[in-house]
């Protein structure tokens, strides 16, 4: 998973559109139902802070569990990847698609503490990170290519919004945002899987707040 990431980074260094649009896919098949992998991934946390809290007898509130992340992980490498290439139709499908992965729940074994997956959202839907994510969903919906609908990344672009969509003071922001409304009731008129029926759903539902 390092590899996978460094080679993800290697690509937005590079401003390597072929690159980054590979790293993206083995990201997406690597943390598909595995969390461990997206823990790798995203790399929120550096080292355990063991110096520290044996200073303080583990009694400082103060001093956190774990030291901050030596360098950005991959959900902070897509974002800027997504920025880098804004109308490149294949790295804003795969970049989209694996933002999404590394945020959905899917790992069907029980943990024994929160799951990466939802640390990972809750850093998409912190007072940071949302603005960069709701954008990110903005710009691959009003994505075009001629006369075709780009329903890939419809649908990973939707399946994103879903994940990002789950608490209520998120939700009154982007059913506030009148664009981005539009851009979904659009989306929703188009032929769907039903993977993407279900988003298509979900999201149809934050229209009717707007009734």
């Amino acid at each position: 998973m390092v590899a996978v990431v460094e080679y993800l980074r290697d690509g937005v260094t590079g401003k390597d559109e072929q690159i980054i649009a590979s790293a993206s896919v083995a990201l997406t098949a690597m943390c598909t139902a595995n969390d461990a992998s997206k823990k790798a991934a995203a790399q929120l946390h550096g080292d355990f802070n063991e110096e520290e809290l044996v200073k303080t007898d583990a009694n400082d509130p103060r001093v956190p569990l774990f030291k901050d992340a030596e360098r950005p992980g991959a959900l902070d490498i897509l974002l800027d990847a997504l920025k880098l290439f804004p109308h490149s139709i294949s790295v804003q499908t795969q970049g989209i698609g694996a933002l999404r992965c590394l945020l959905c729940d899917d790992d069907p074994r029980q943990a024994s503490c929160v799951p990466s997956a939802v640390e990972n959202r809750e850093r998409a839907i912190s007072d940071e990170g949302f603005p960069l994510f709701r954008d990110a969903v903005e710009a691959a919906l009003s994505l075009e290519d001629g006369e075709k609908s780009l329903p890939r990344l419809r649908e990973h672009a939707m399946l994103l919004l879903r994940e990002l969509a789950t608490r209520q003071d998120r939700v009154h922001e982007l059913v506030a945002r009148k664009d981005l409304l539009q851009r979904v009731e659009a989306t929703l008129k188009m032929p769907a899987r039903k993977s993407f029926v279900l988003a298509l759903l979900f999201c149809g539902h934050l229209l009717f707040q707007t009734i």
